[in-house]
Order: structure tokens, then C-alpha cells, then sequence
């Protein structure tokens, strides 16, 4: 049982954010374990002691475990959120949900997995990669058009399209990643709208395929690899992939070992960046030197198994304004927001998905968090019981926002004007 010390302290808390919202009727409780909201009217001064039977006569018999380990050990994770225009909100361990945030489902067909979101600011759309397809996929705002593009495939079964990224000052002409290659593609809003294409192949990996790619602040491509997957969406060899930096060059070179890469983003100040290896189910910083584009120092800063997500794993991630990571958490229906300076998981977004992919940040200010999922892995009770997995969400009222995404910079010419000296010397 909870001292009537803490207890005390609890109370006075909750009744901080109660009081924060005026004449409140209902107050609504998320189960981190399985997701569900439930809820209840709670008067202004009710006992913290009166609670769960409140909660759990709201919810239908619904047993939350956490409300458990709330009479069991003070260091129990909970969050409560007043339904109605609350702006004050209170953090207990683990982390909340803020109200006033809307999940919506975008118009976009159900994925296997949906990956690589970026939104084209010059278009005013939002990309992504439909990857067991080898389609990417394109939704303009505020018209509501969609495009998509067919990638031609060599009949590997690794030709998939894992992301794309706009080439800096080259109009509709696209770096992607796709399967064991990087190459350049071209797409045009004039295009048809439902579209097919071939690439050109500008590098070819040893490794097994890649996977997340992303531009650092100065325009260098960071594209991370993967070991093979068995069924059940596990790596069957460890420490077998990379991160790999392909400057404007195109030279590419090595930074990190890796099993699973995925998310990666840079700090404000352009003084970190973070990565994310899913196997390890870590996200980690590194020192990184914006005018060399150097990494090192590598260390973690949150361990998903130690932070008790260990039936999820870090995705793709973004950085907001205020410095902090949204990480999606494939298996856990959720985005968390963390502070990389310390760690500490600062909020949860509950996605109604399960495989929760990637984000970026979008929308004319920025604001909007897209978030892609997948299905990918789950049995068809599990896609059952939830049928949103696979969708596209965009997340409204989070308070913060993100900053345009990096294009890759290349110059064109100055390659042209080496590629031809280059042939000149084999001439003689």
C-alpha cells in the first residue's frame, strides 16, 4: 500500500490538474498494458483511495494493471487526463498522454508496413514508402489527390522502397533506398497518378539490404542496413549491418555496426545524433560534428528494455523544436516522446495500431506528427482486434512542432565534370 504520505502527495497533484481545468466531469485513464481508455466523472475532491473502483466500474470490468501496482509500489506508472481542455498536465514516471490530441487515420490503403514519411513542402504533401509493394505514395493538402509510384523490380525479392528523399535544387528528382541499392528517381506532380518508373542505381551494398535513410543538416544521405528477418520479424545475424554516410560525392562510407538500423535524427544545435538499432532496442547518441559530418562517442540514452517496453521496439523517430525524439514503438500502439538529454520518457501518444513504424513532422506549420504503421508480423486474430494497423495517422494538438526535413545535395555538374576527367585518364 501506498504510504498516507504519498498518498497525500498524489492526491494534491491530481487535484492540480483537476483544478487547472475548472468544472470537469470526466476524467479519463489510459492503460499503457493494452491501450484502453477508460473513464469516469470524477468530482474535484474525490479520495485518490476511490479511484480504481471508479475507473474499473467505467470500464466495464476492465482490469488495468496499472491501477494494481498503484496499491502495491509507489513507483507505479499512471497518468490521469481530464477530458476537456485541459492544459496542465502532471507526469508521473513514465509519462501521459496530453489531452486535446487528435489521432486521425488518414485516406491511405492498409500497409504490410508503411515506412519513410516526408513531407514535400513544396508540394504540400505527405510521402511515404509502401514497402512490400515497392510503391511509393504521395497524399496532396488540402486537395486530397493521391499518387502513387511503382518502382520497376529486377524480380529480387529485396527491391523494396524503404524511403525517399528530395535531391536539393533538382526539381522532382528523388534519392531512394531500396532493397541492397541507392539510387535516383524521377517523379513530377504531372505525372499519372498512378505511375511507374525506373531508377538508376548510384551505389550497391554488401550488406543483407537497407532500410531507414535520412539527410543530415548539410545534406549528406545517413542510410542504415539490416540482417535477414525471420518469420516472426527477429534478425537471424547479429552486428552484420551498418550506418553508412553517402556524401555529396556519392563516396560512401562507414560509420556504425548495426543488426537492425532504423530512426535517426539530429539535435537542434546539430551537436548529436541519434540512431536507433531495433535489435538492441536502444536509441543512441553520438557526438557529431556538423562540418565533417563525423559521429562518434556512441552511447545510449534510453534502453527500451530497461524502461519496460521490452514487447516493443524503437522505430523511426523526428526531433522537434524543444530538442525531444518521438519515437514510433512497433508492438506498442504507441509514439513516445522522449528527452535525449536525460532519458526520461516525457509523454505517449496512443496510435490505434499496433506496429507503429515511423514519423515526420508536416503540415504548412509543423505541426501535424505523421505517423505510418504496418501489419507486418501479426496473426489475423491480432489484425482483428486491431483493424487500424496498417494505416497512415496524423497526430494534431501535441503543443510543439518539428522543422523541414533535409534534402540530399548533390552537385551534378561538378559529378558530370569528374565522371568525364575520369574517362579521359582511362583514355590515356
Amino acid at each position: 500500500m501506498l504510504s498516507q504520505r504519498m498518498l497525500y502527495n498524489l492526491e494534491a497533484r491530481l487535484h492540480f490538474v483537476v483544478k487547472g481545468v475548472g468544472c470537469v466531469q470526466v476524467v479519463s485513464r489510459l492503460c499503457p498494458g493494452c491501450g484502453q481508455v477508460v473513464a469516469n466523472a470524477f468530482p474535484r475532491k474525490s479520495s485518490l483511495a476511490q479511484v480504481p473502483q471508479a475507473v474499473q466500474a467505467t470500464g466495464q470490468g476492465h482490469t488495468c494493471n496499472v491501477l494494481k501496482a498503484l496499491h502495491c509500489a509507489a513507483t507505479a506508472s499512471f497518468h490521469w487526463q481530464a477530458k476537456q481542455n485541459i492544459s496542465a498536465m502532471y507526469e508521473y514516471q513514465a509519462g501521459v498522454q496530453t489531452a486535446g490530441v487528435t489521432v486521425e487515420q488518414l485516406d491511405f490503403p492498409t500497409l504490410v508496413l508503411g515506412e519513410g514519411p516526408y513531407w514535400i513542402e513544396s508540394l504540400q504533401a505527405l510521402m511515404l514508402a509502401d514497402v512490400y509493394s515497392n510503391i511509393l505514395r504521395r497524399r496532396f493538402y488540402p486537395s486530397g489527390r493521391h499518387q502513387v509510384l511503382h518502382l520497376d523490380s529486377t524480380g529480387d525479392p529485396l527491391d523494396v522502397i524503404t524511403a525517399a528523399i528530395p535531391v536539393e535544387g533538382e526539381r522532382d528528382v528523388f534519392v531512394g533506398v531500396e532493397g541492397k541499392h541507392i539510387s535516383f528517381l524521377h517523379w513530377a506532380p504531372y505525372d499519372p497518378d498512378d505511375h511507374n518508373t525506373t531508377t538508376a542505381i548510384i551505389h550497391t551494398t554488401k550488406d543483407y539490404a537497407f532500410n531507414d535513410a535520412k539527410c543530415d543538416p548539410q545534406g549528406r544521405l545517413w542510410a542504415g542496413t539490416v540482417a535477414p528477418l525471420d518469420e516472426n520479424v527477429q534478425v537471424t545475424e547479429v552486428n552484420t549491418s551498418g550506418l553508412y554516410r553517402m556524401d555529396g560525392k556519392l563516396e560512401v562510407t562507414k560509420w556504425a555496426t548495426a543488426s537492425l538500423s532504423n530512426g535517426m535524427d539530429w539535435s537542434v544545435d546539430r551537436k548529436h545524433f541519434y540512431y536507433v538499432d531495433s535489435h538492441t532496442r536502444t536509441i543512441d547518441a553520438f557526438d557529431y560534428n556538423d562540418r565533417s559530418g563525423a559521429i562518434s562517442n556512441r552511447r545510449v540514452i534510453l534502453d527500451f528494455n530497461k524502461a519496460g517496453l521490452r514487447d516493443q521496439f524503437p522505430d523511426g523517430m523526428a526531433i522537434d523544436v524543444d530538442g525531444n525524439l518521438w519515437v514510433a514503438s512497433f508492438g506498442g500502439h504507441q509514439v513516445i516522446c522522449v528527452n535525449p538529454r536525460t532519458g526520461r520518457i516525457l509523454r505517449r501518444v496512443n496510435i490505434p495500431a499496433k506496429n507503429v513504424s515511423s514519423v515526420c513532422w508536416g503540415g504548412p506549420d509543423y505541426s501535424t506528427l505523421f505517423v505510418t504503421s504496418g501489419t507486418l508480423g501479426m496473426t489475423p486474430e491480432e489484425i482483428a482486434a486491431s483493424p487500424s494497423s496498417g494505416g497512415t495517422f496524423a497526430v494534431t494538438g501535441l503543443g510543439t512542432k518539428g522543422l523541414p526535413a533535409a534534402q540530399f545535395r548533390v552537385n551534378f555538374l561538378q559529378l558530370q565534370a569528374q565522371q568525364q576527367v575520369a574517362v579521359r585518364r582511362r583514355q590515356g
